[in-house]
């Protein structure tokens, strides 16, 4: 039978993995925060079938039109995406996910109503910028919105 020998492991090697951890580059941003700006959308219905010479003709009232804020926080483990938004469009509340450098989510408003705003939104990172759209209508989808947004890192809470 031969008897197989082990060696102690080498301190070179345990020194060389704190090295590497040490050298790893800052974690990415996983809070955002920012404003957009919502303006009047309109609605796409194909012409012809059923649809043919429909129009839709929603009250466009002034509401819903204007600046508001922002913040999206990222699950660095789950990649969940949660956040807030505030203005114009009411107090939403965010909830969707980051998949590679696409969030999508949806929103919803903090206290439910017919003059509230629901619907979704989607975004691009790039590097520490997220930029993209939220797509909202009233309950009664009588008024509907497009808002833009820019965010830029922000403190996680």
């Amino acid at each position: 039978k031969k008897e197989e020998t082990t060696s102690p492991p080498s301190s070179s090697a345990a020194l060389s993995v704190a090295s590497v951890a040490d050298a790893a580059p800052p974690a990415a941003p996983t809070a955002w925060s920012g404003k957009y700006t919502a303006i009047a959308a309109t609605l796409y219905v194909p012409d012809g079938g059923e649809f043919k010479g429909f129009k839709f003709r929603g009250d466009d009232a002034g509401e819903g039109l204007g600046e508001g804020a922002l913040r999206l926080d990222e699950d660095p483990k789950t990649h969940a995406v949660t956040g807030d938004v505030d203005g114009v469009l009411g107090a939403l509340v965010v909830s969707g996910s980051r998949d590679k450098s696409d969030i999508t989510f949806s929103v919803r408003p903090k206290t439910p109503g017919d003059d509230s705003f629901f619907g979704t939104g989607s975004a691009k990172v790039d590097g520490a910028k997220v930029t993209g759209t939220i797509r909202v209508s009233l309950a009664r989808a009588n008024v509907i919105r497009e808002a833009s947004f820019s965010l830029d890192p922000a403190p996680a809470k």
